[in-house]
């Protein structure tokens, strides 16, 4: 085999592979779509983050579900192109949070359209999108109720406050406070 033979059989095995991926991806969202209630609240947030986003043509739409105790989601944008986005939120985390707090992850989870995670990045790359995502959210619920999600996110037992996530993200937000 030529050494231009390799090269086109690895492409076509990291495309079927990227394409199994993603196939596989989206009938897991699909069906964890389909489990959920959608959700009216926060219709203003989303009008706004919409026309802020240049995508008022595209539907976003959010979804409440036990996603946490089946995927360990409390909340993920979920693209559904060409129509738009959901967002999936775990419906026990959701209403444990205040009114500001809902709209920090709203915002944080719409944050995620300009600040989209590719499929393997390091957690480096994934604590920077978060922080963008973070920055978003700042814009619709400030900045209080984004650190103050932060902390009830990191409360939840799987998760952990001494991840270098949750410090640097805190780190960065209370520097926007203070300033």
């Amino acid at each position: 085999m030529t050494m231009k033979n390799l090269g086109l059989s690895i492409l076509l095995f990291i495309g079927l592979f990227l394409f199994r991926t993603t196939t596989v991806l989206a009938q897991t969202n699909k069906e964890l779509i389909a489990t959920g209630v959608e959700s009216f609240d926060n219709s203003e947030l989303i009008q706004q983050a919409k026309k802020d986003l240049q995508i008022e043509k595209l539907s976003v739409k959010i979804i409440l579900g036990a996603y946490y105790s089946k995927e360990g989601i409390t909340g993920r944008l979920v693209r559904d192109l060409p129509n738009g986005y959901f967002v999936l939120v775990d419906k026990d985390f959701y209403q444990r949070l205040t009114l500001p707090e809902r709209k920090a992850l709203i915002g944080h989870e719409l944050g995620h359209i300009l600040y989209v995670p590719t499929v393997h990045i390091y957690d480096l790359d994934r604590t920077g999108l978060d922080i963008c995502a973070d920055f978003f959210a700042v814009r619709y619920a400030g900045v209080d109720a984004v650190l103050s999600l932060l902390e009830k996110l990191y409360t939840i037992p799987q998760d952990d406050r001494d991840q270098p996530d949750y410090k640097i993200r805190k780190a960065v937000l209370e520097e926007v406070r203070r300033n």
